[in-house]
């Protein structure tokens, strides 16, 4: 996956430490979420807890690469 690619490989795509950090932190949080142990239908997610704080990660990654 390119993702994962991209992960290993970031220094090559110029993805400073700090964005890395960010970017690791969102992955493994969203990662969880769509793993866990709650399965969710879109309608039902949106207004949870676990969801705005994806968002919000979400949010910190888009700033950190000036989006």
């Amino acid at each position: 996956m390119l993702r994962k690619q991209i992960l290993k490989s970031y220094k090559k795509y110029a993805i400073t430490d700090s964005q890395y950090a960010l970017l690791i932190k969102f992955h493994t949080a969203f990662e969880l979420f769509i793993d866990g142990p709650k399965p969710y239908l879109p309608e039902d997610f949106i207004n949870t807890v676990e969801w705005e704080t994806i968002r919000k990660m979400a949010k910190e990654v888009v700033e950190a690469f000036q989006y």
